[in-house]
């Protein structure tokens, strides 16, 4: 399962084994330079077959919805506030579900529909005509 991590117009899309440290250190995968961001601030990882964000001690803290956390599973859409509890820096976290094999991507199935109910419209048509020649 990937995830893909935003911040102000950078976009990371990391994958099982990726450790993505945040922070206002250069050195830091997504760097934030903001008085309320500690140099190593967060660090978001694949444990245990989940993804999850890790507060590395930083000063002013990581918070969701407006509570403090050390840690947190990321396991749909949420978004991390570093540094304040209201106007800190926003982070957004969404994991990806993988399509299963077999599964349909969105929109074929109601391609697939659409070709159906032509064909279906263009065989009704044929009848139609062979009945109005054997009509007539």
């Amino acid at each position: 399962m990937r995830l893909r991590v935003r911040h102000r117009g950078t976009e990371i899309d990391a994958a099982p084994g990726d450790v993505i440290t945040i922070g206002s250190d250069p050195a830091a995968t997504l760097t934030i330079v903001h008085p309320g961001v500690s140099r190593r601030h967060g660090r978001i990882a694949f444990v245990d077959g989940s993804w999850e964000y890790r507060d590395e001690g930083s000063t002013n803290g990581s918070f969701v919805e407006g509570v403090r956390v050390e840690a947190t599973a990321i396991d749909g859409p949420v978004t991390v506030l570093m540094g304040h509890e209201s106007q800190g820096e926003p982070i957004d976290l969404a994991p990806e579900t993988p399509v299963p094999v077999g599964a349909s991507e969105p929109g074929r199935l109601r391609r697939i529909e659409v070709a159906l109910w032509v064909i279906a419209a263009a065989a009704v048509a044929g009848v139609i005509v062979a009945i109005a020649a054997l009509v007539s």
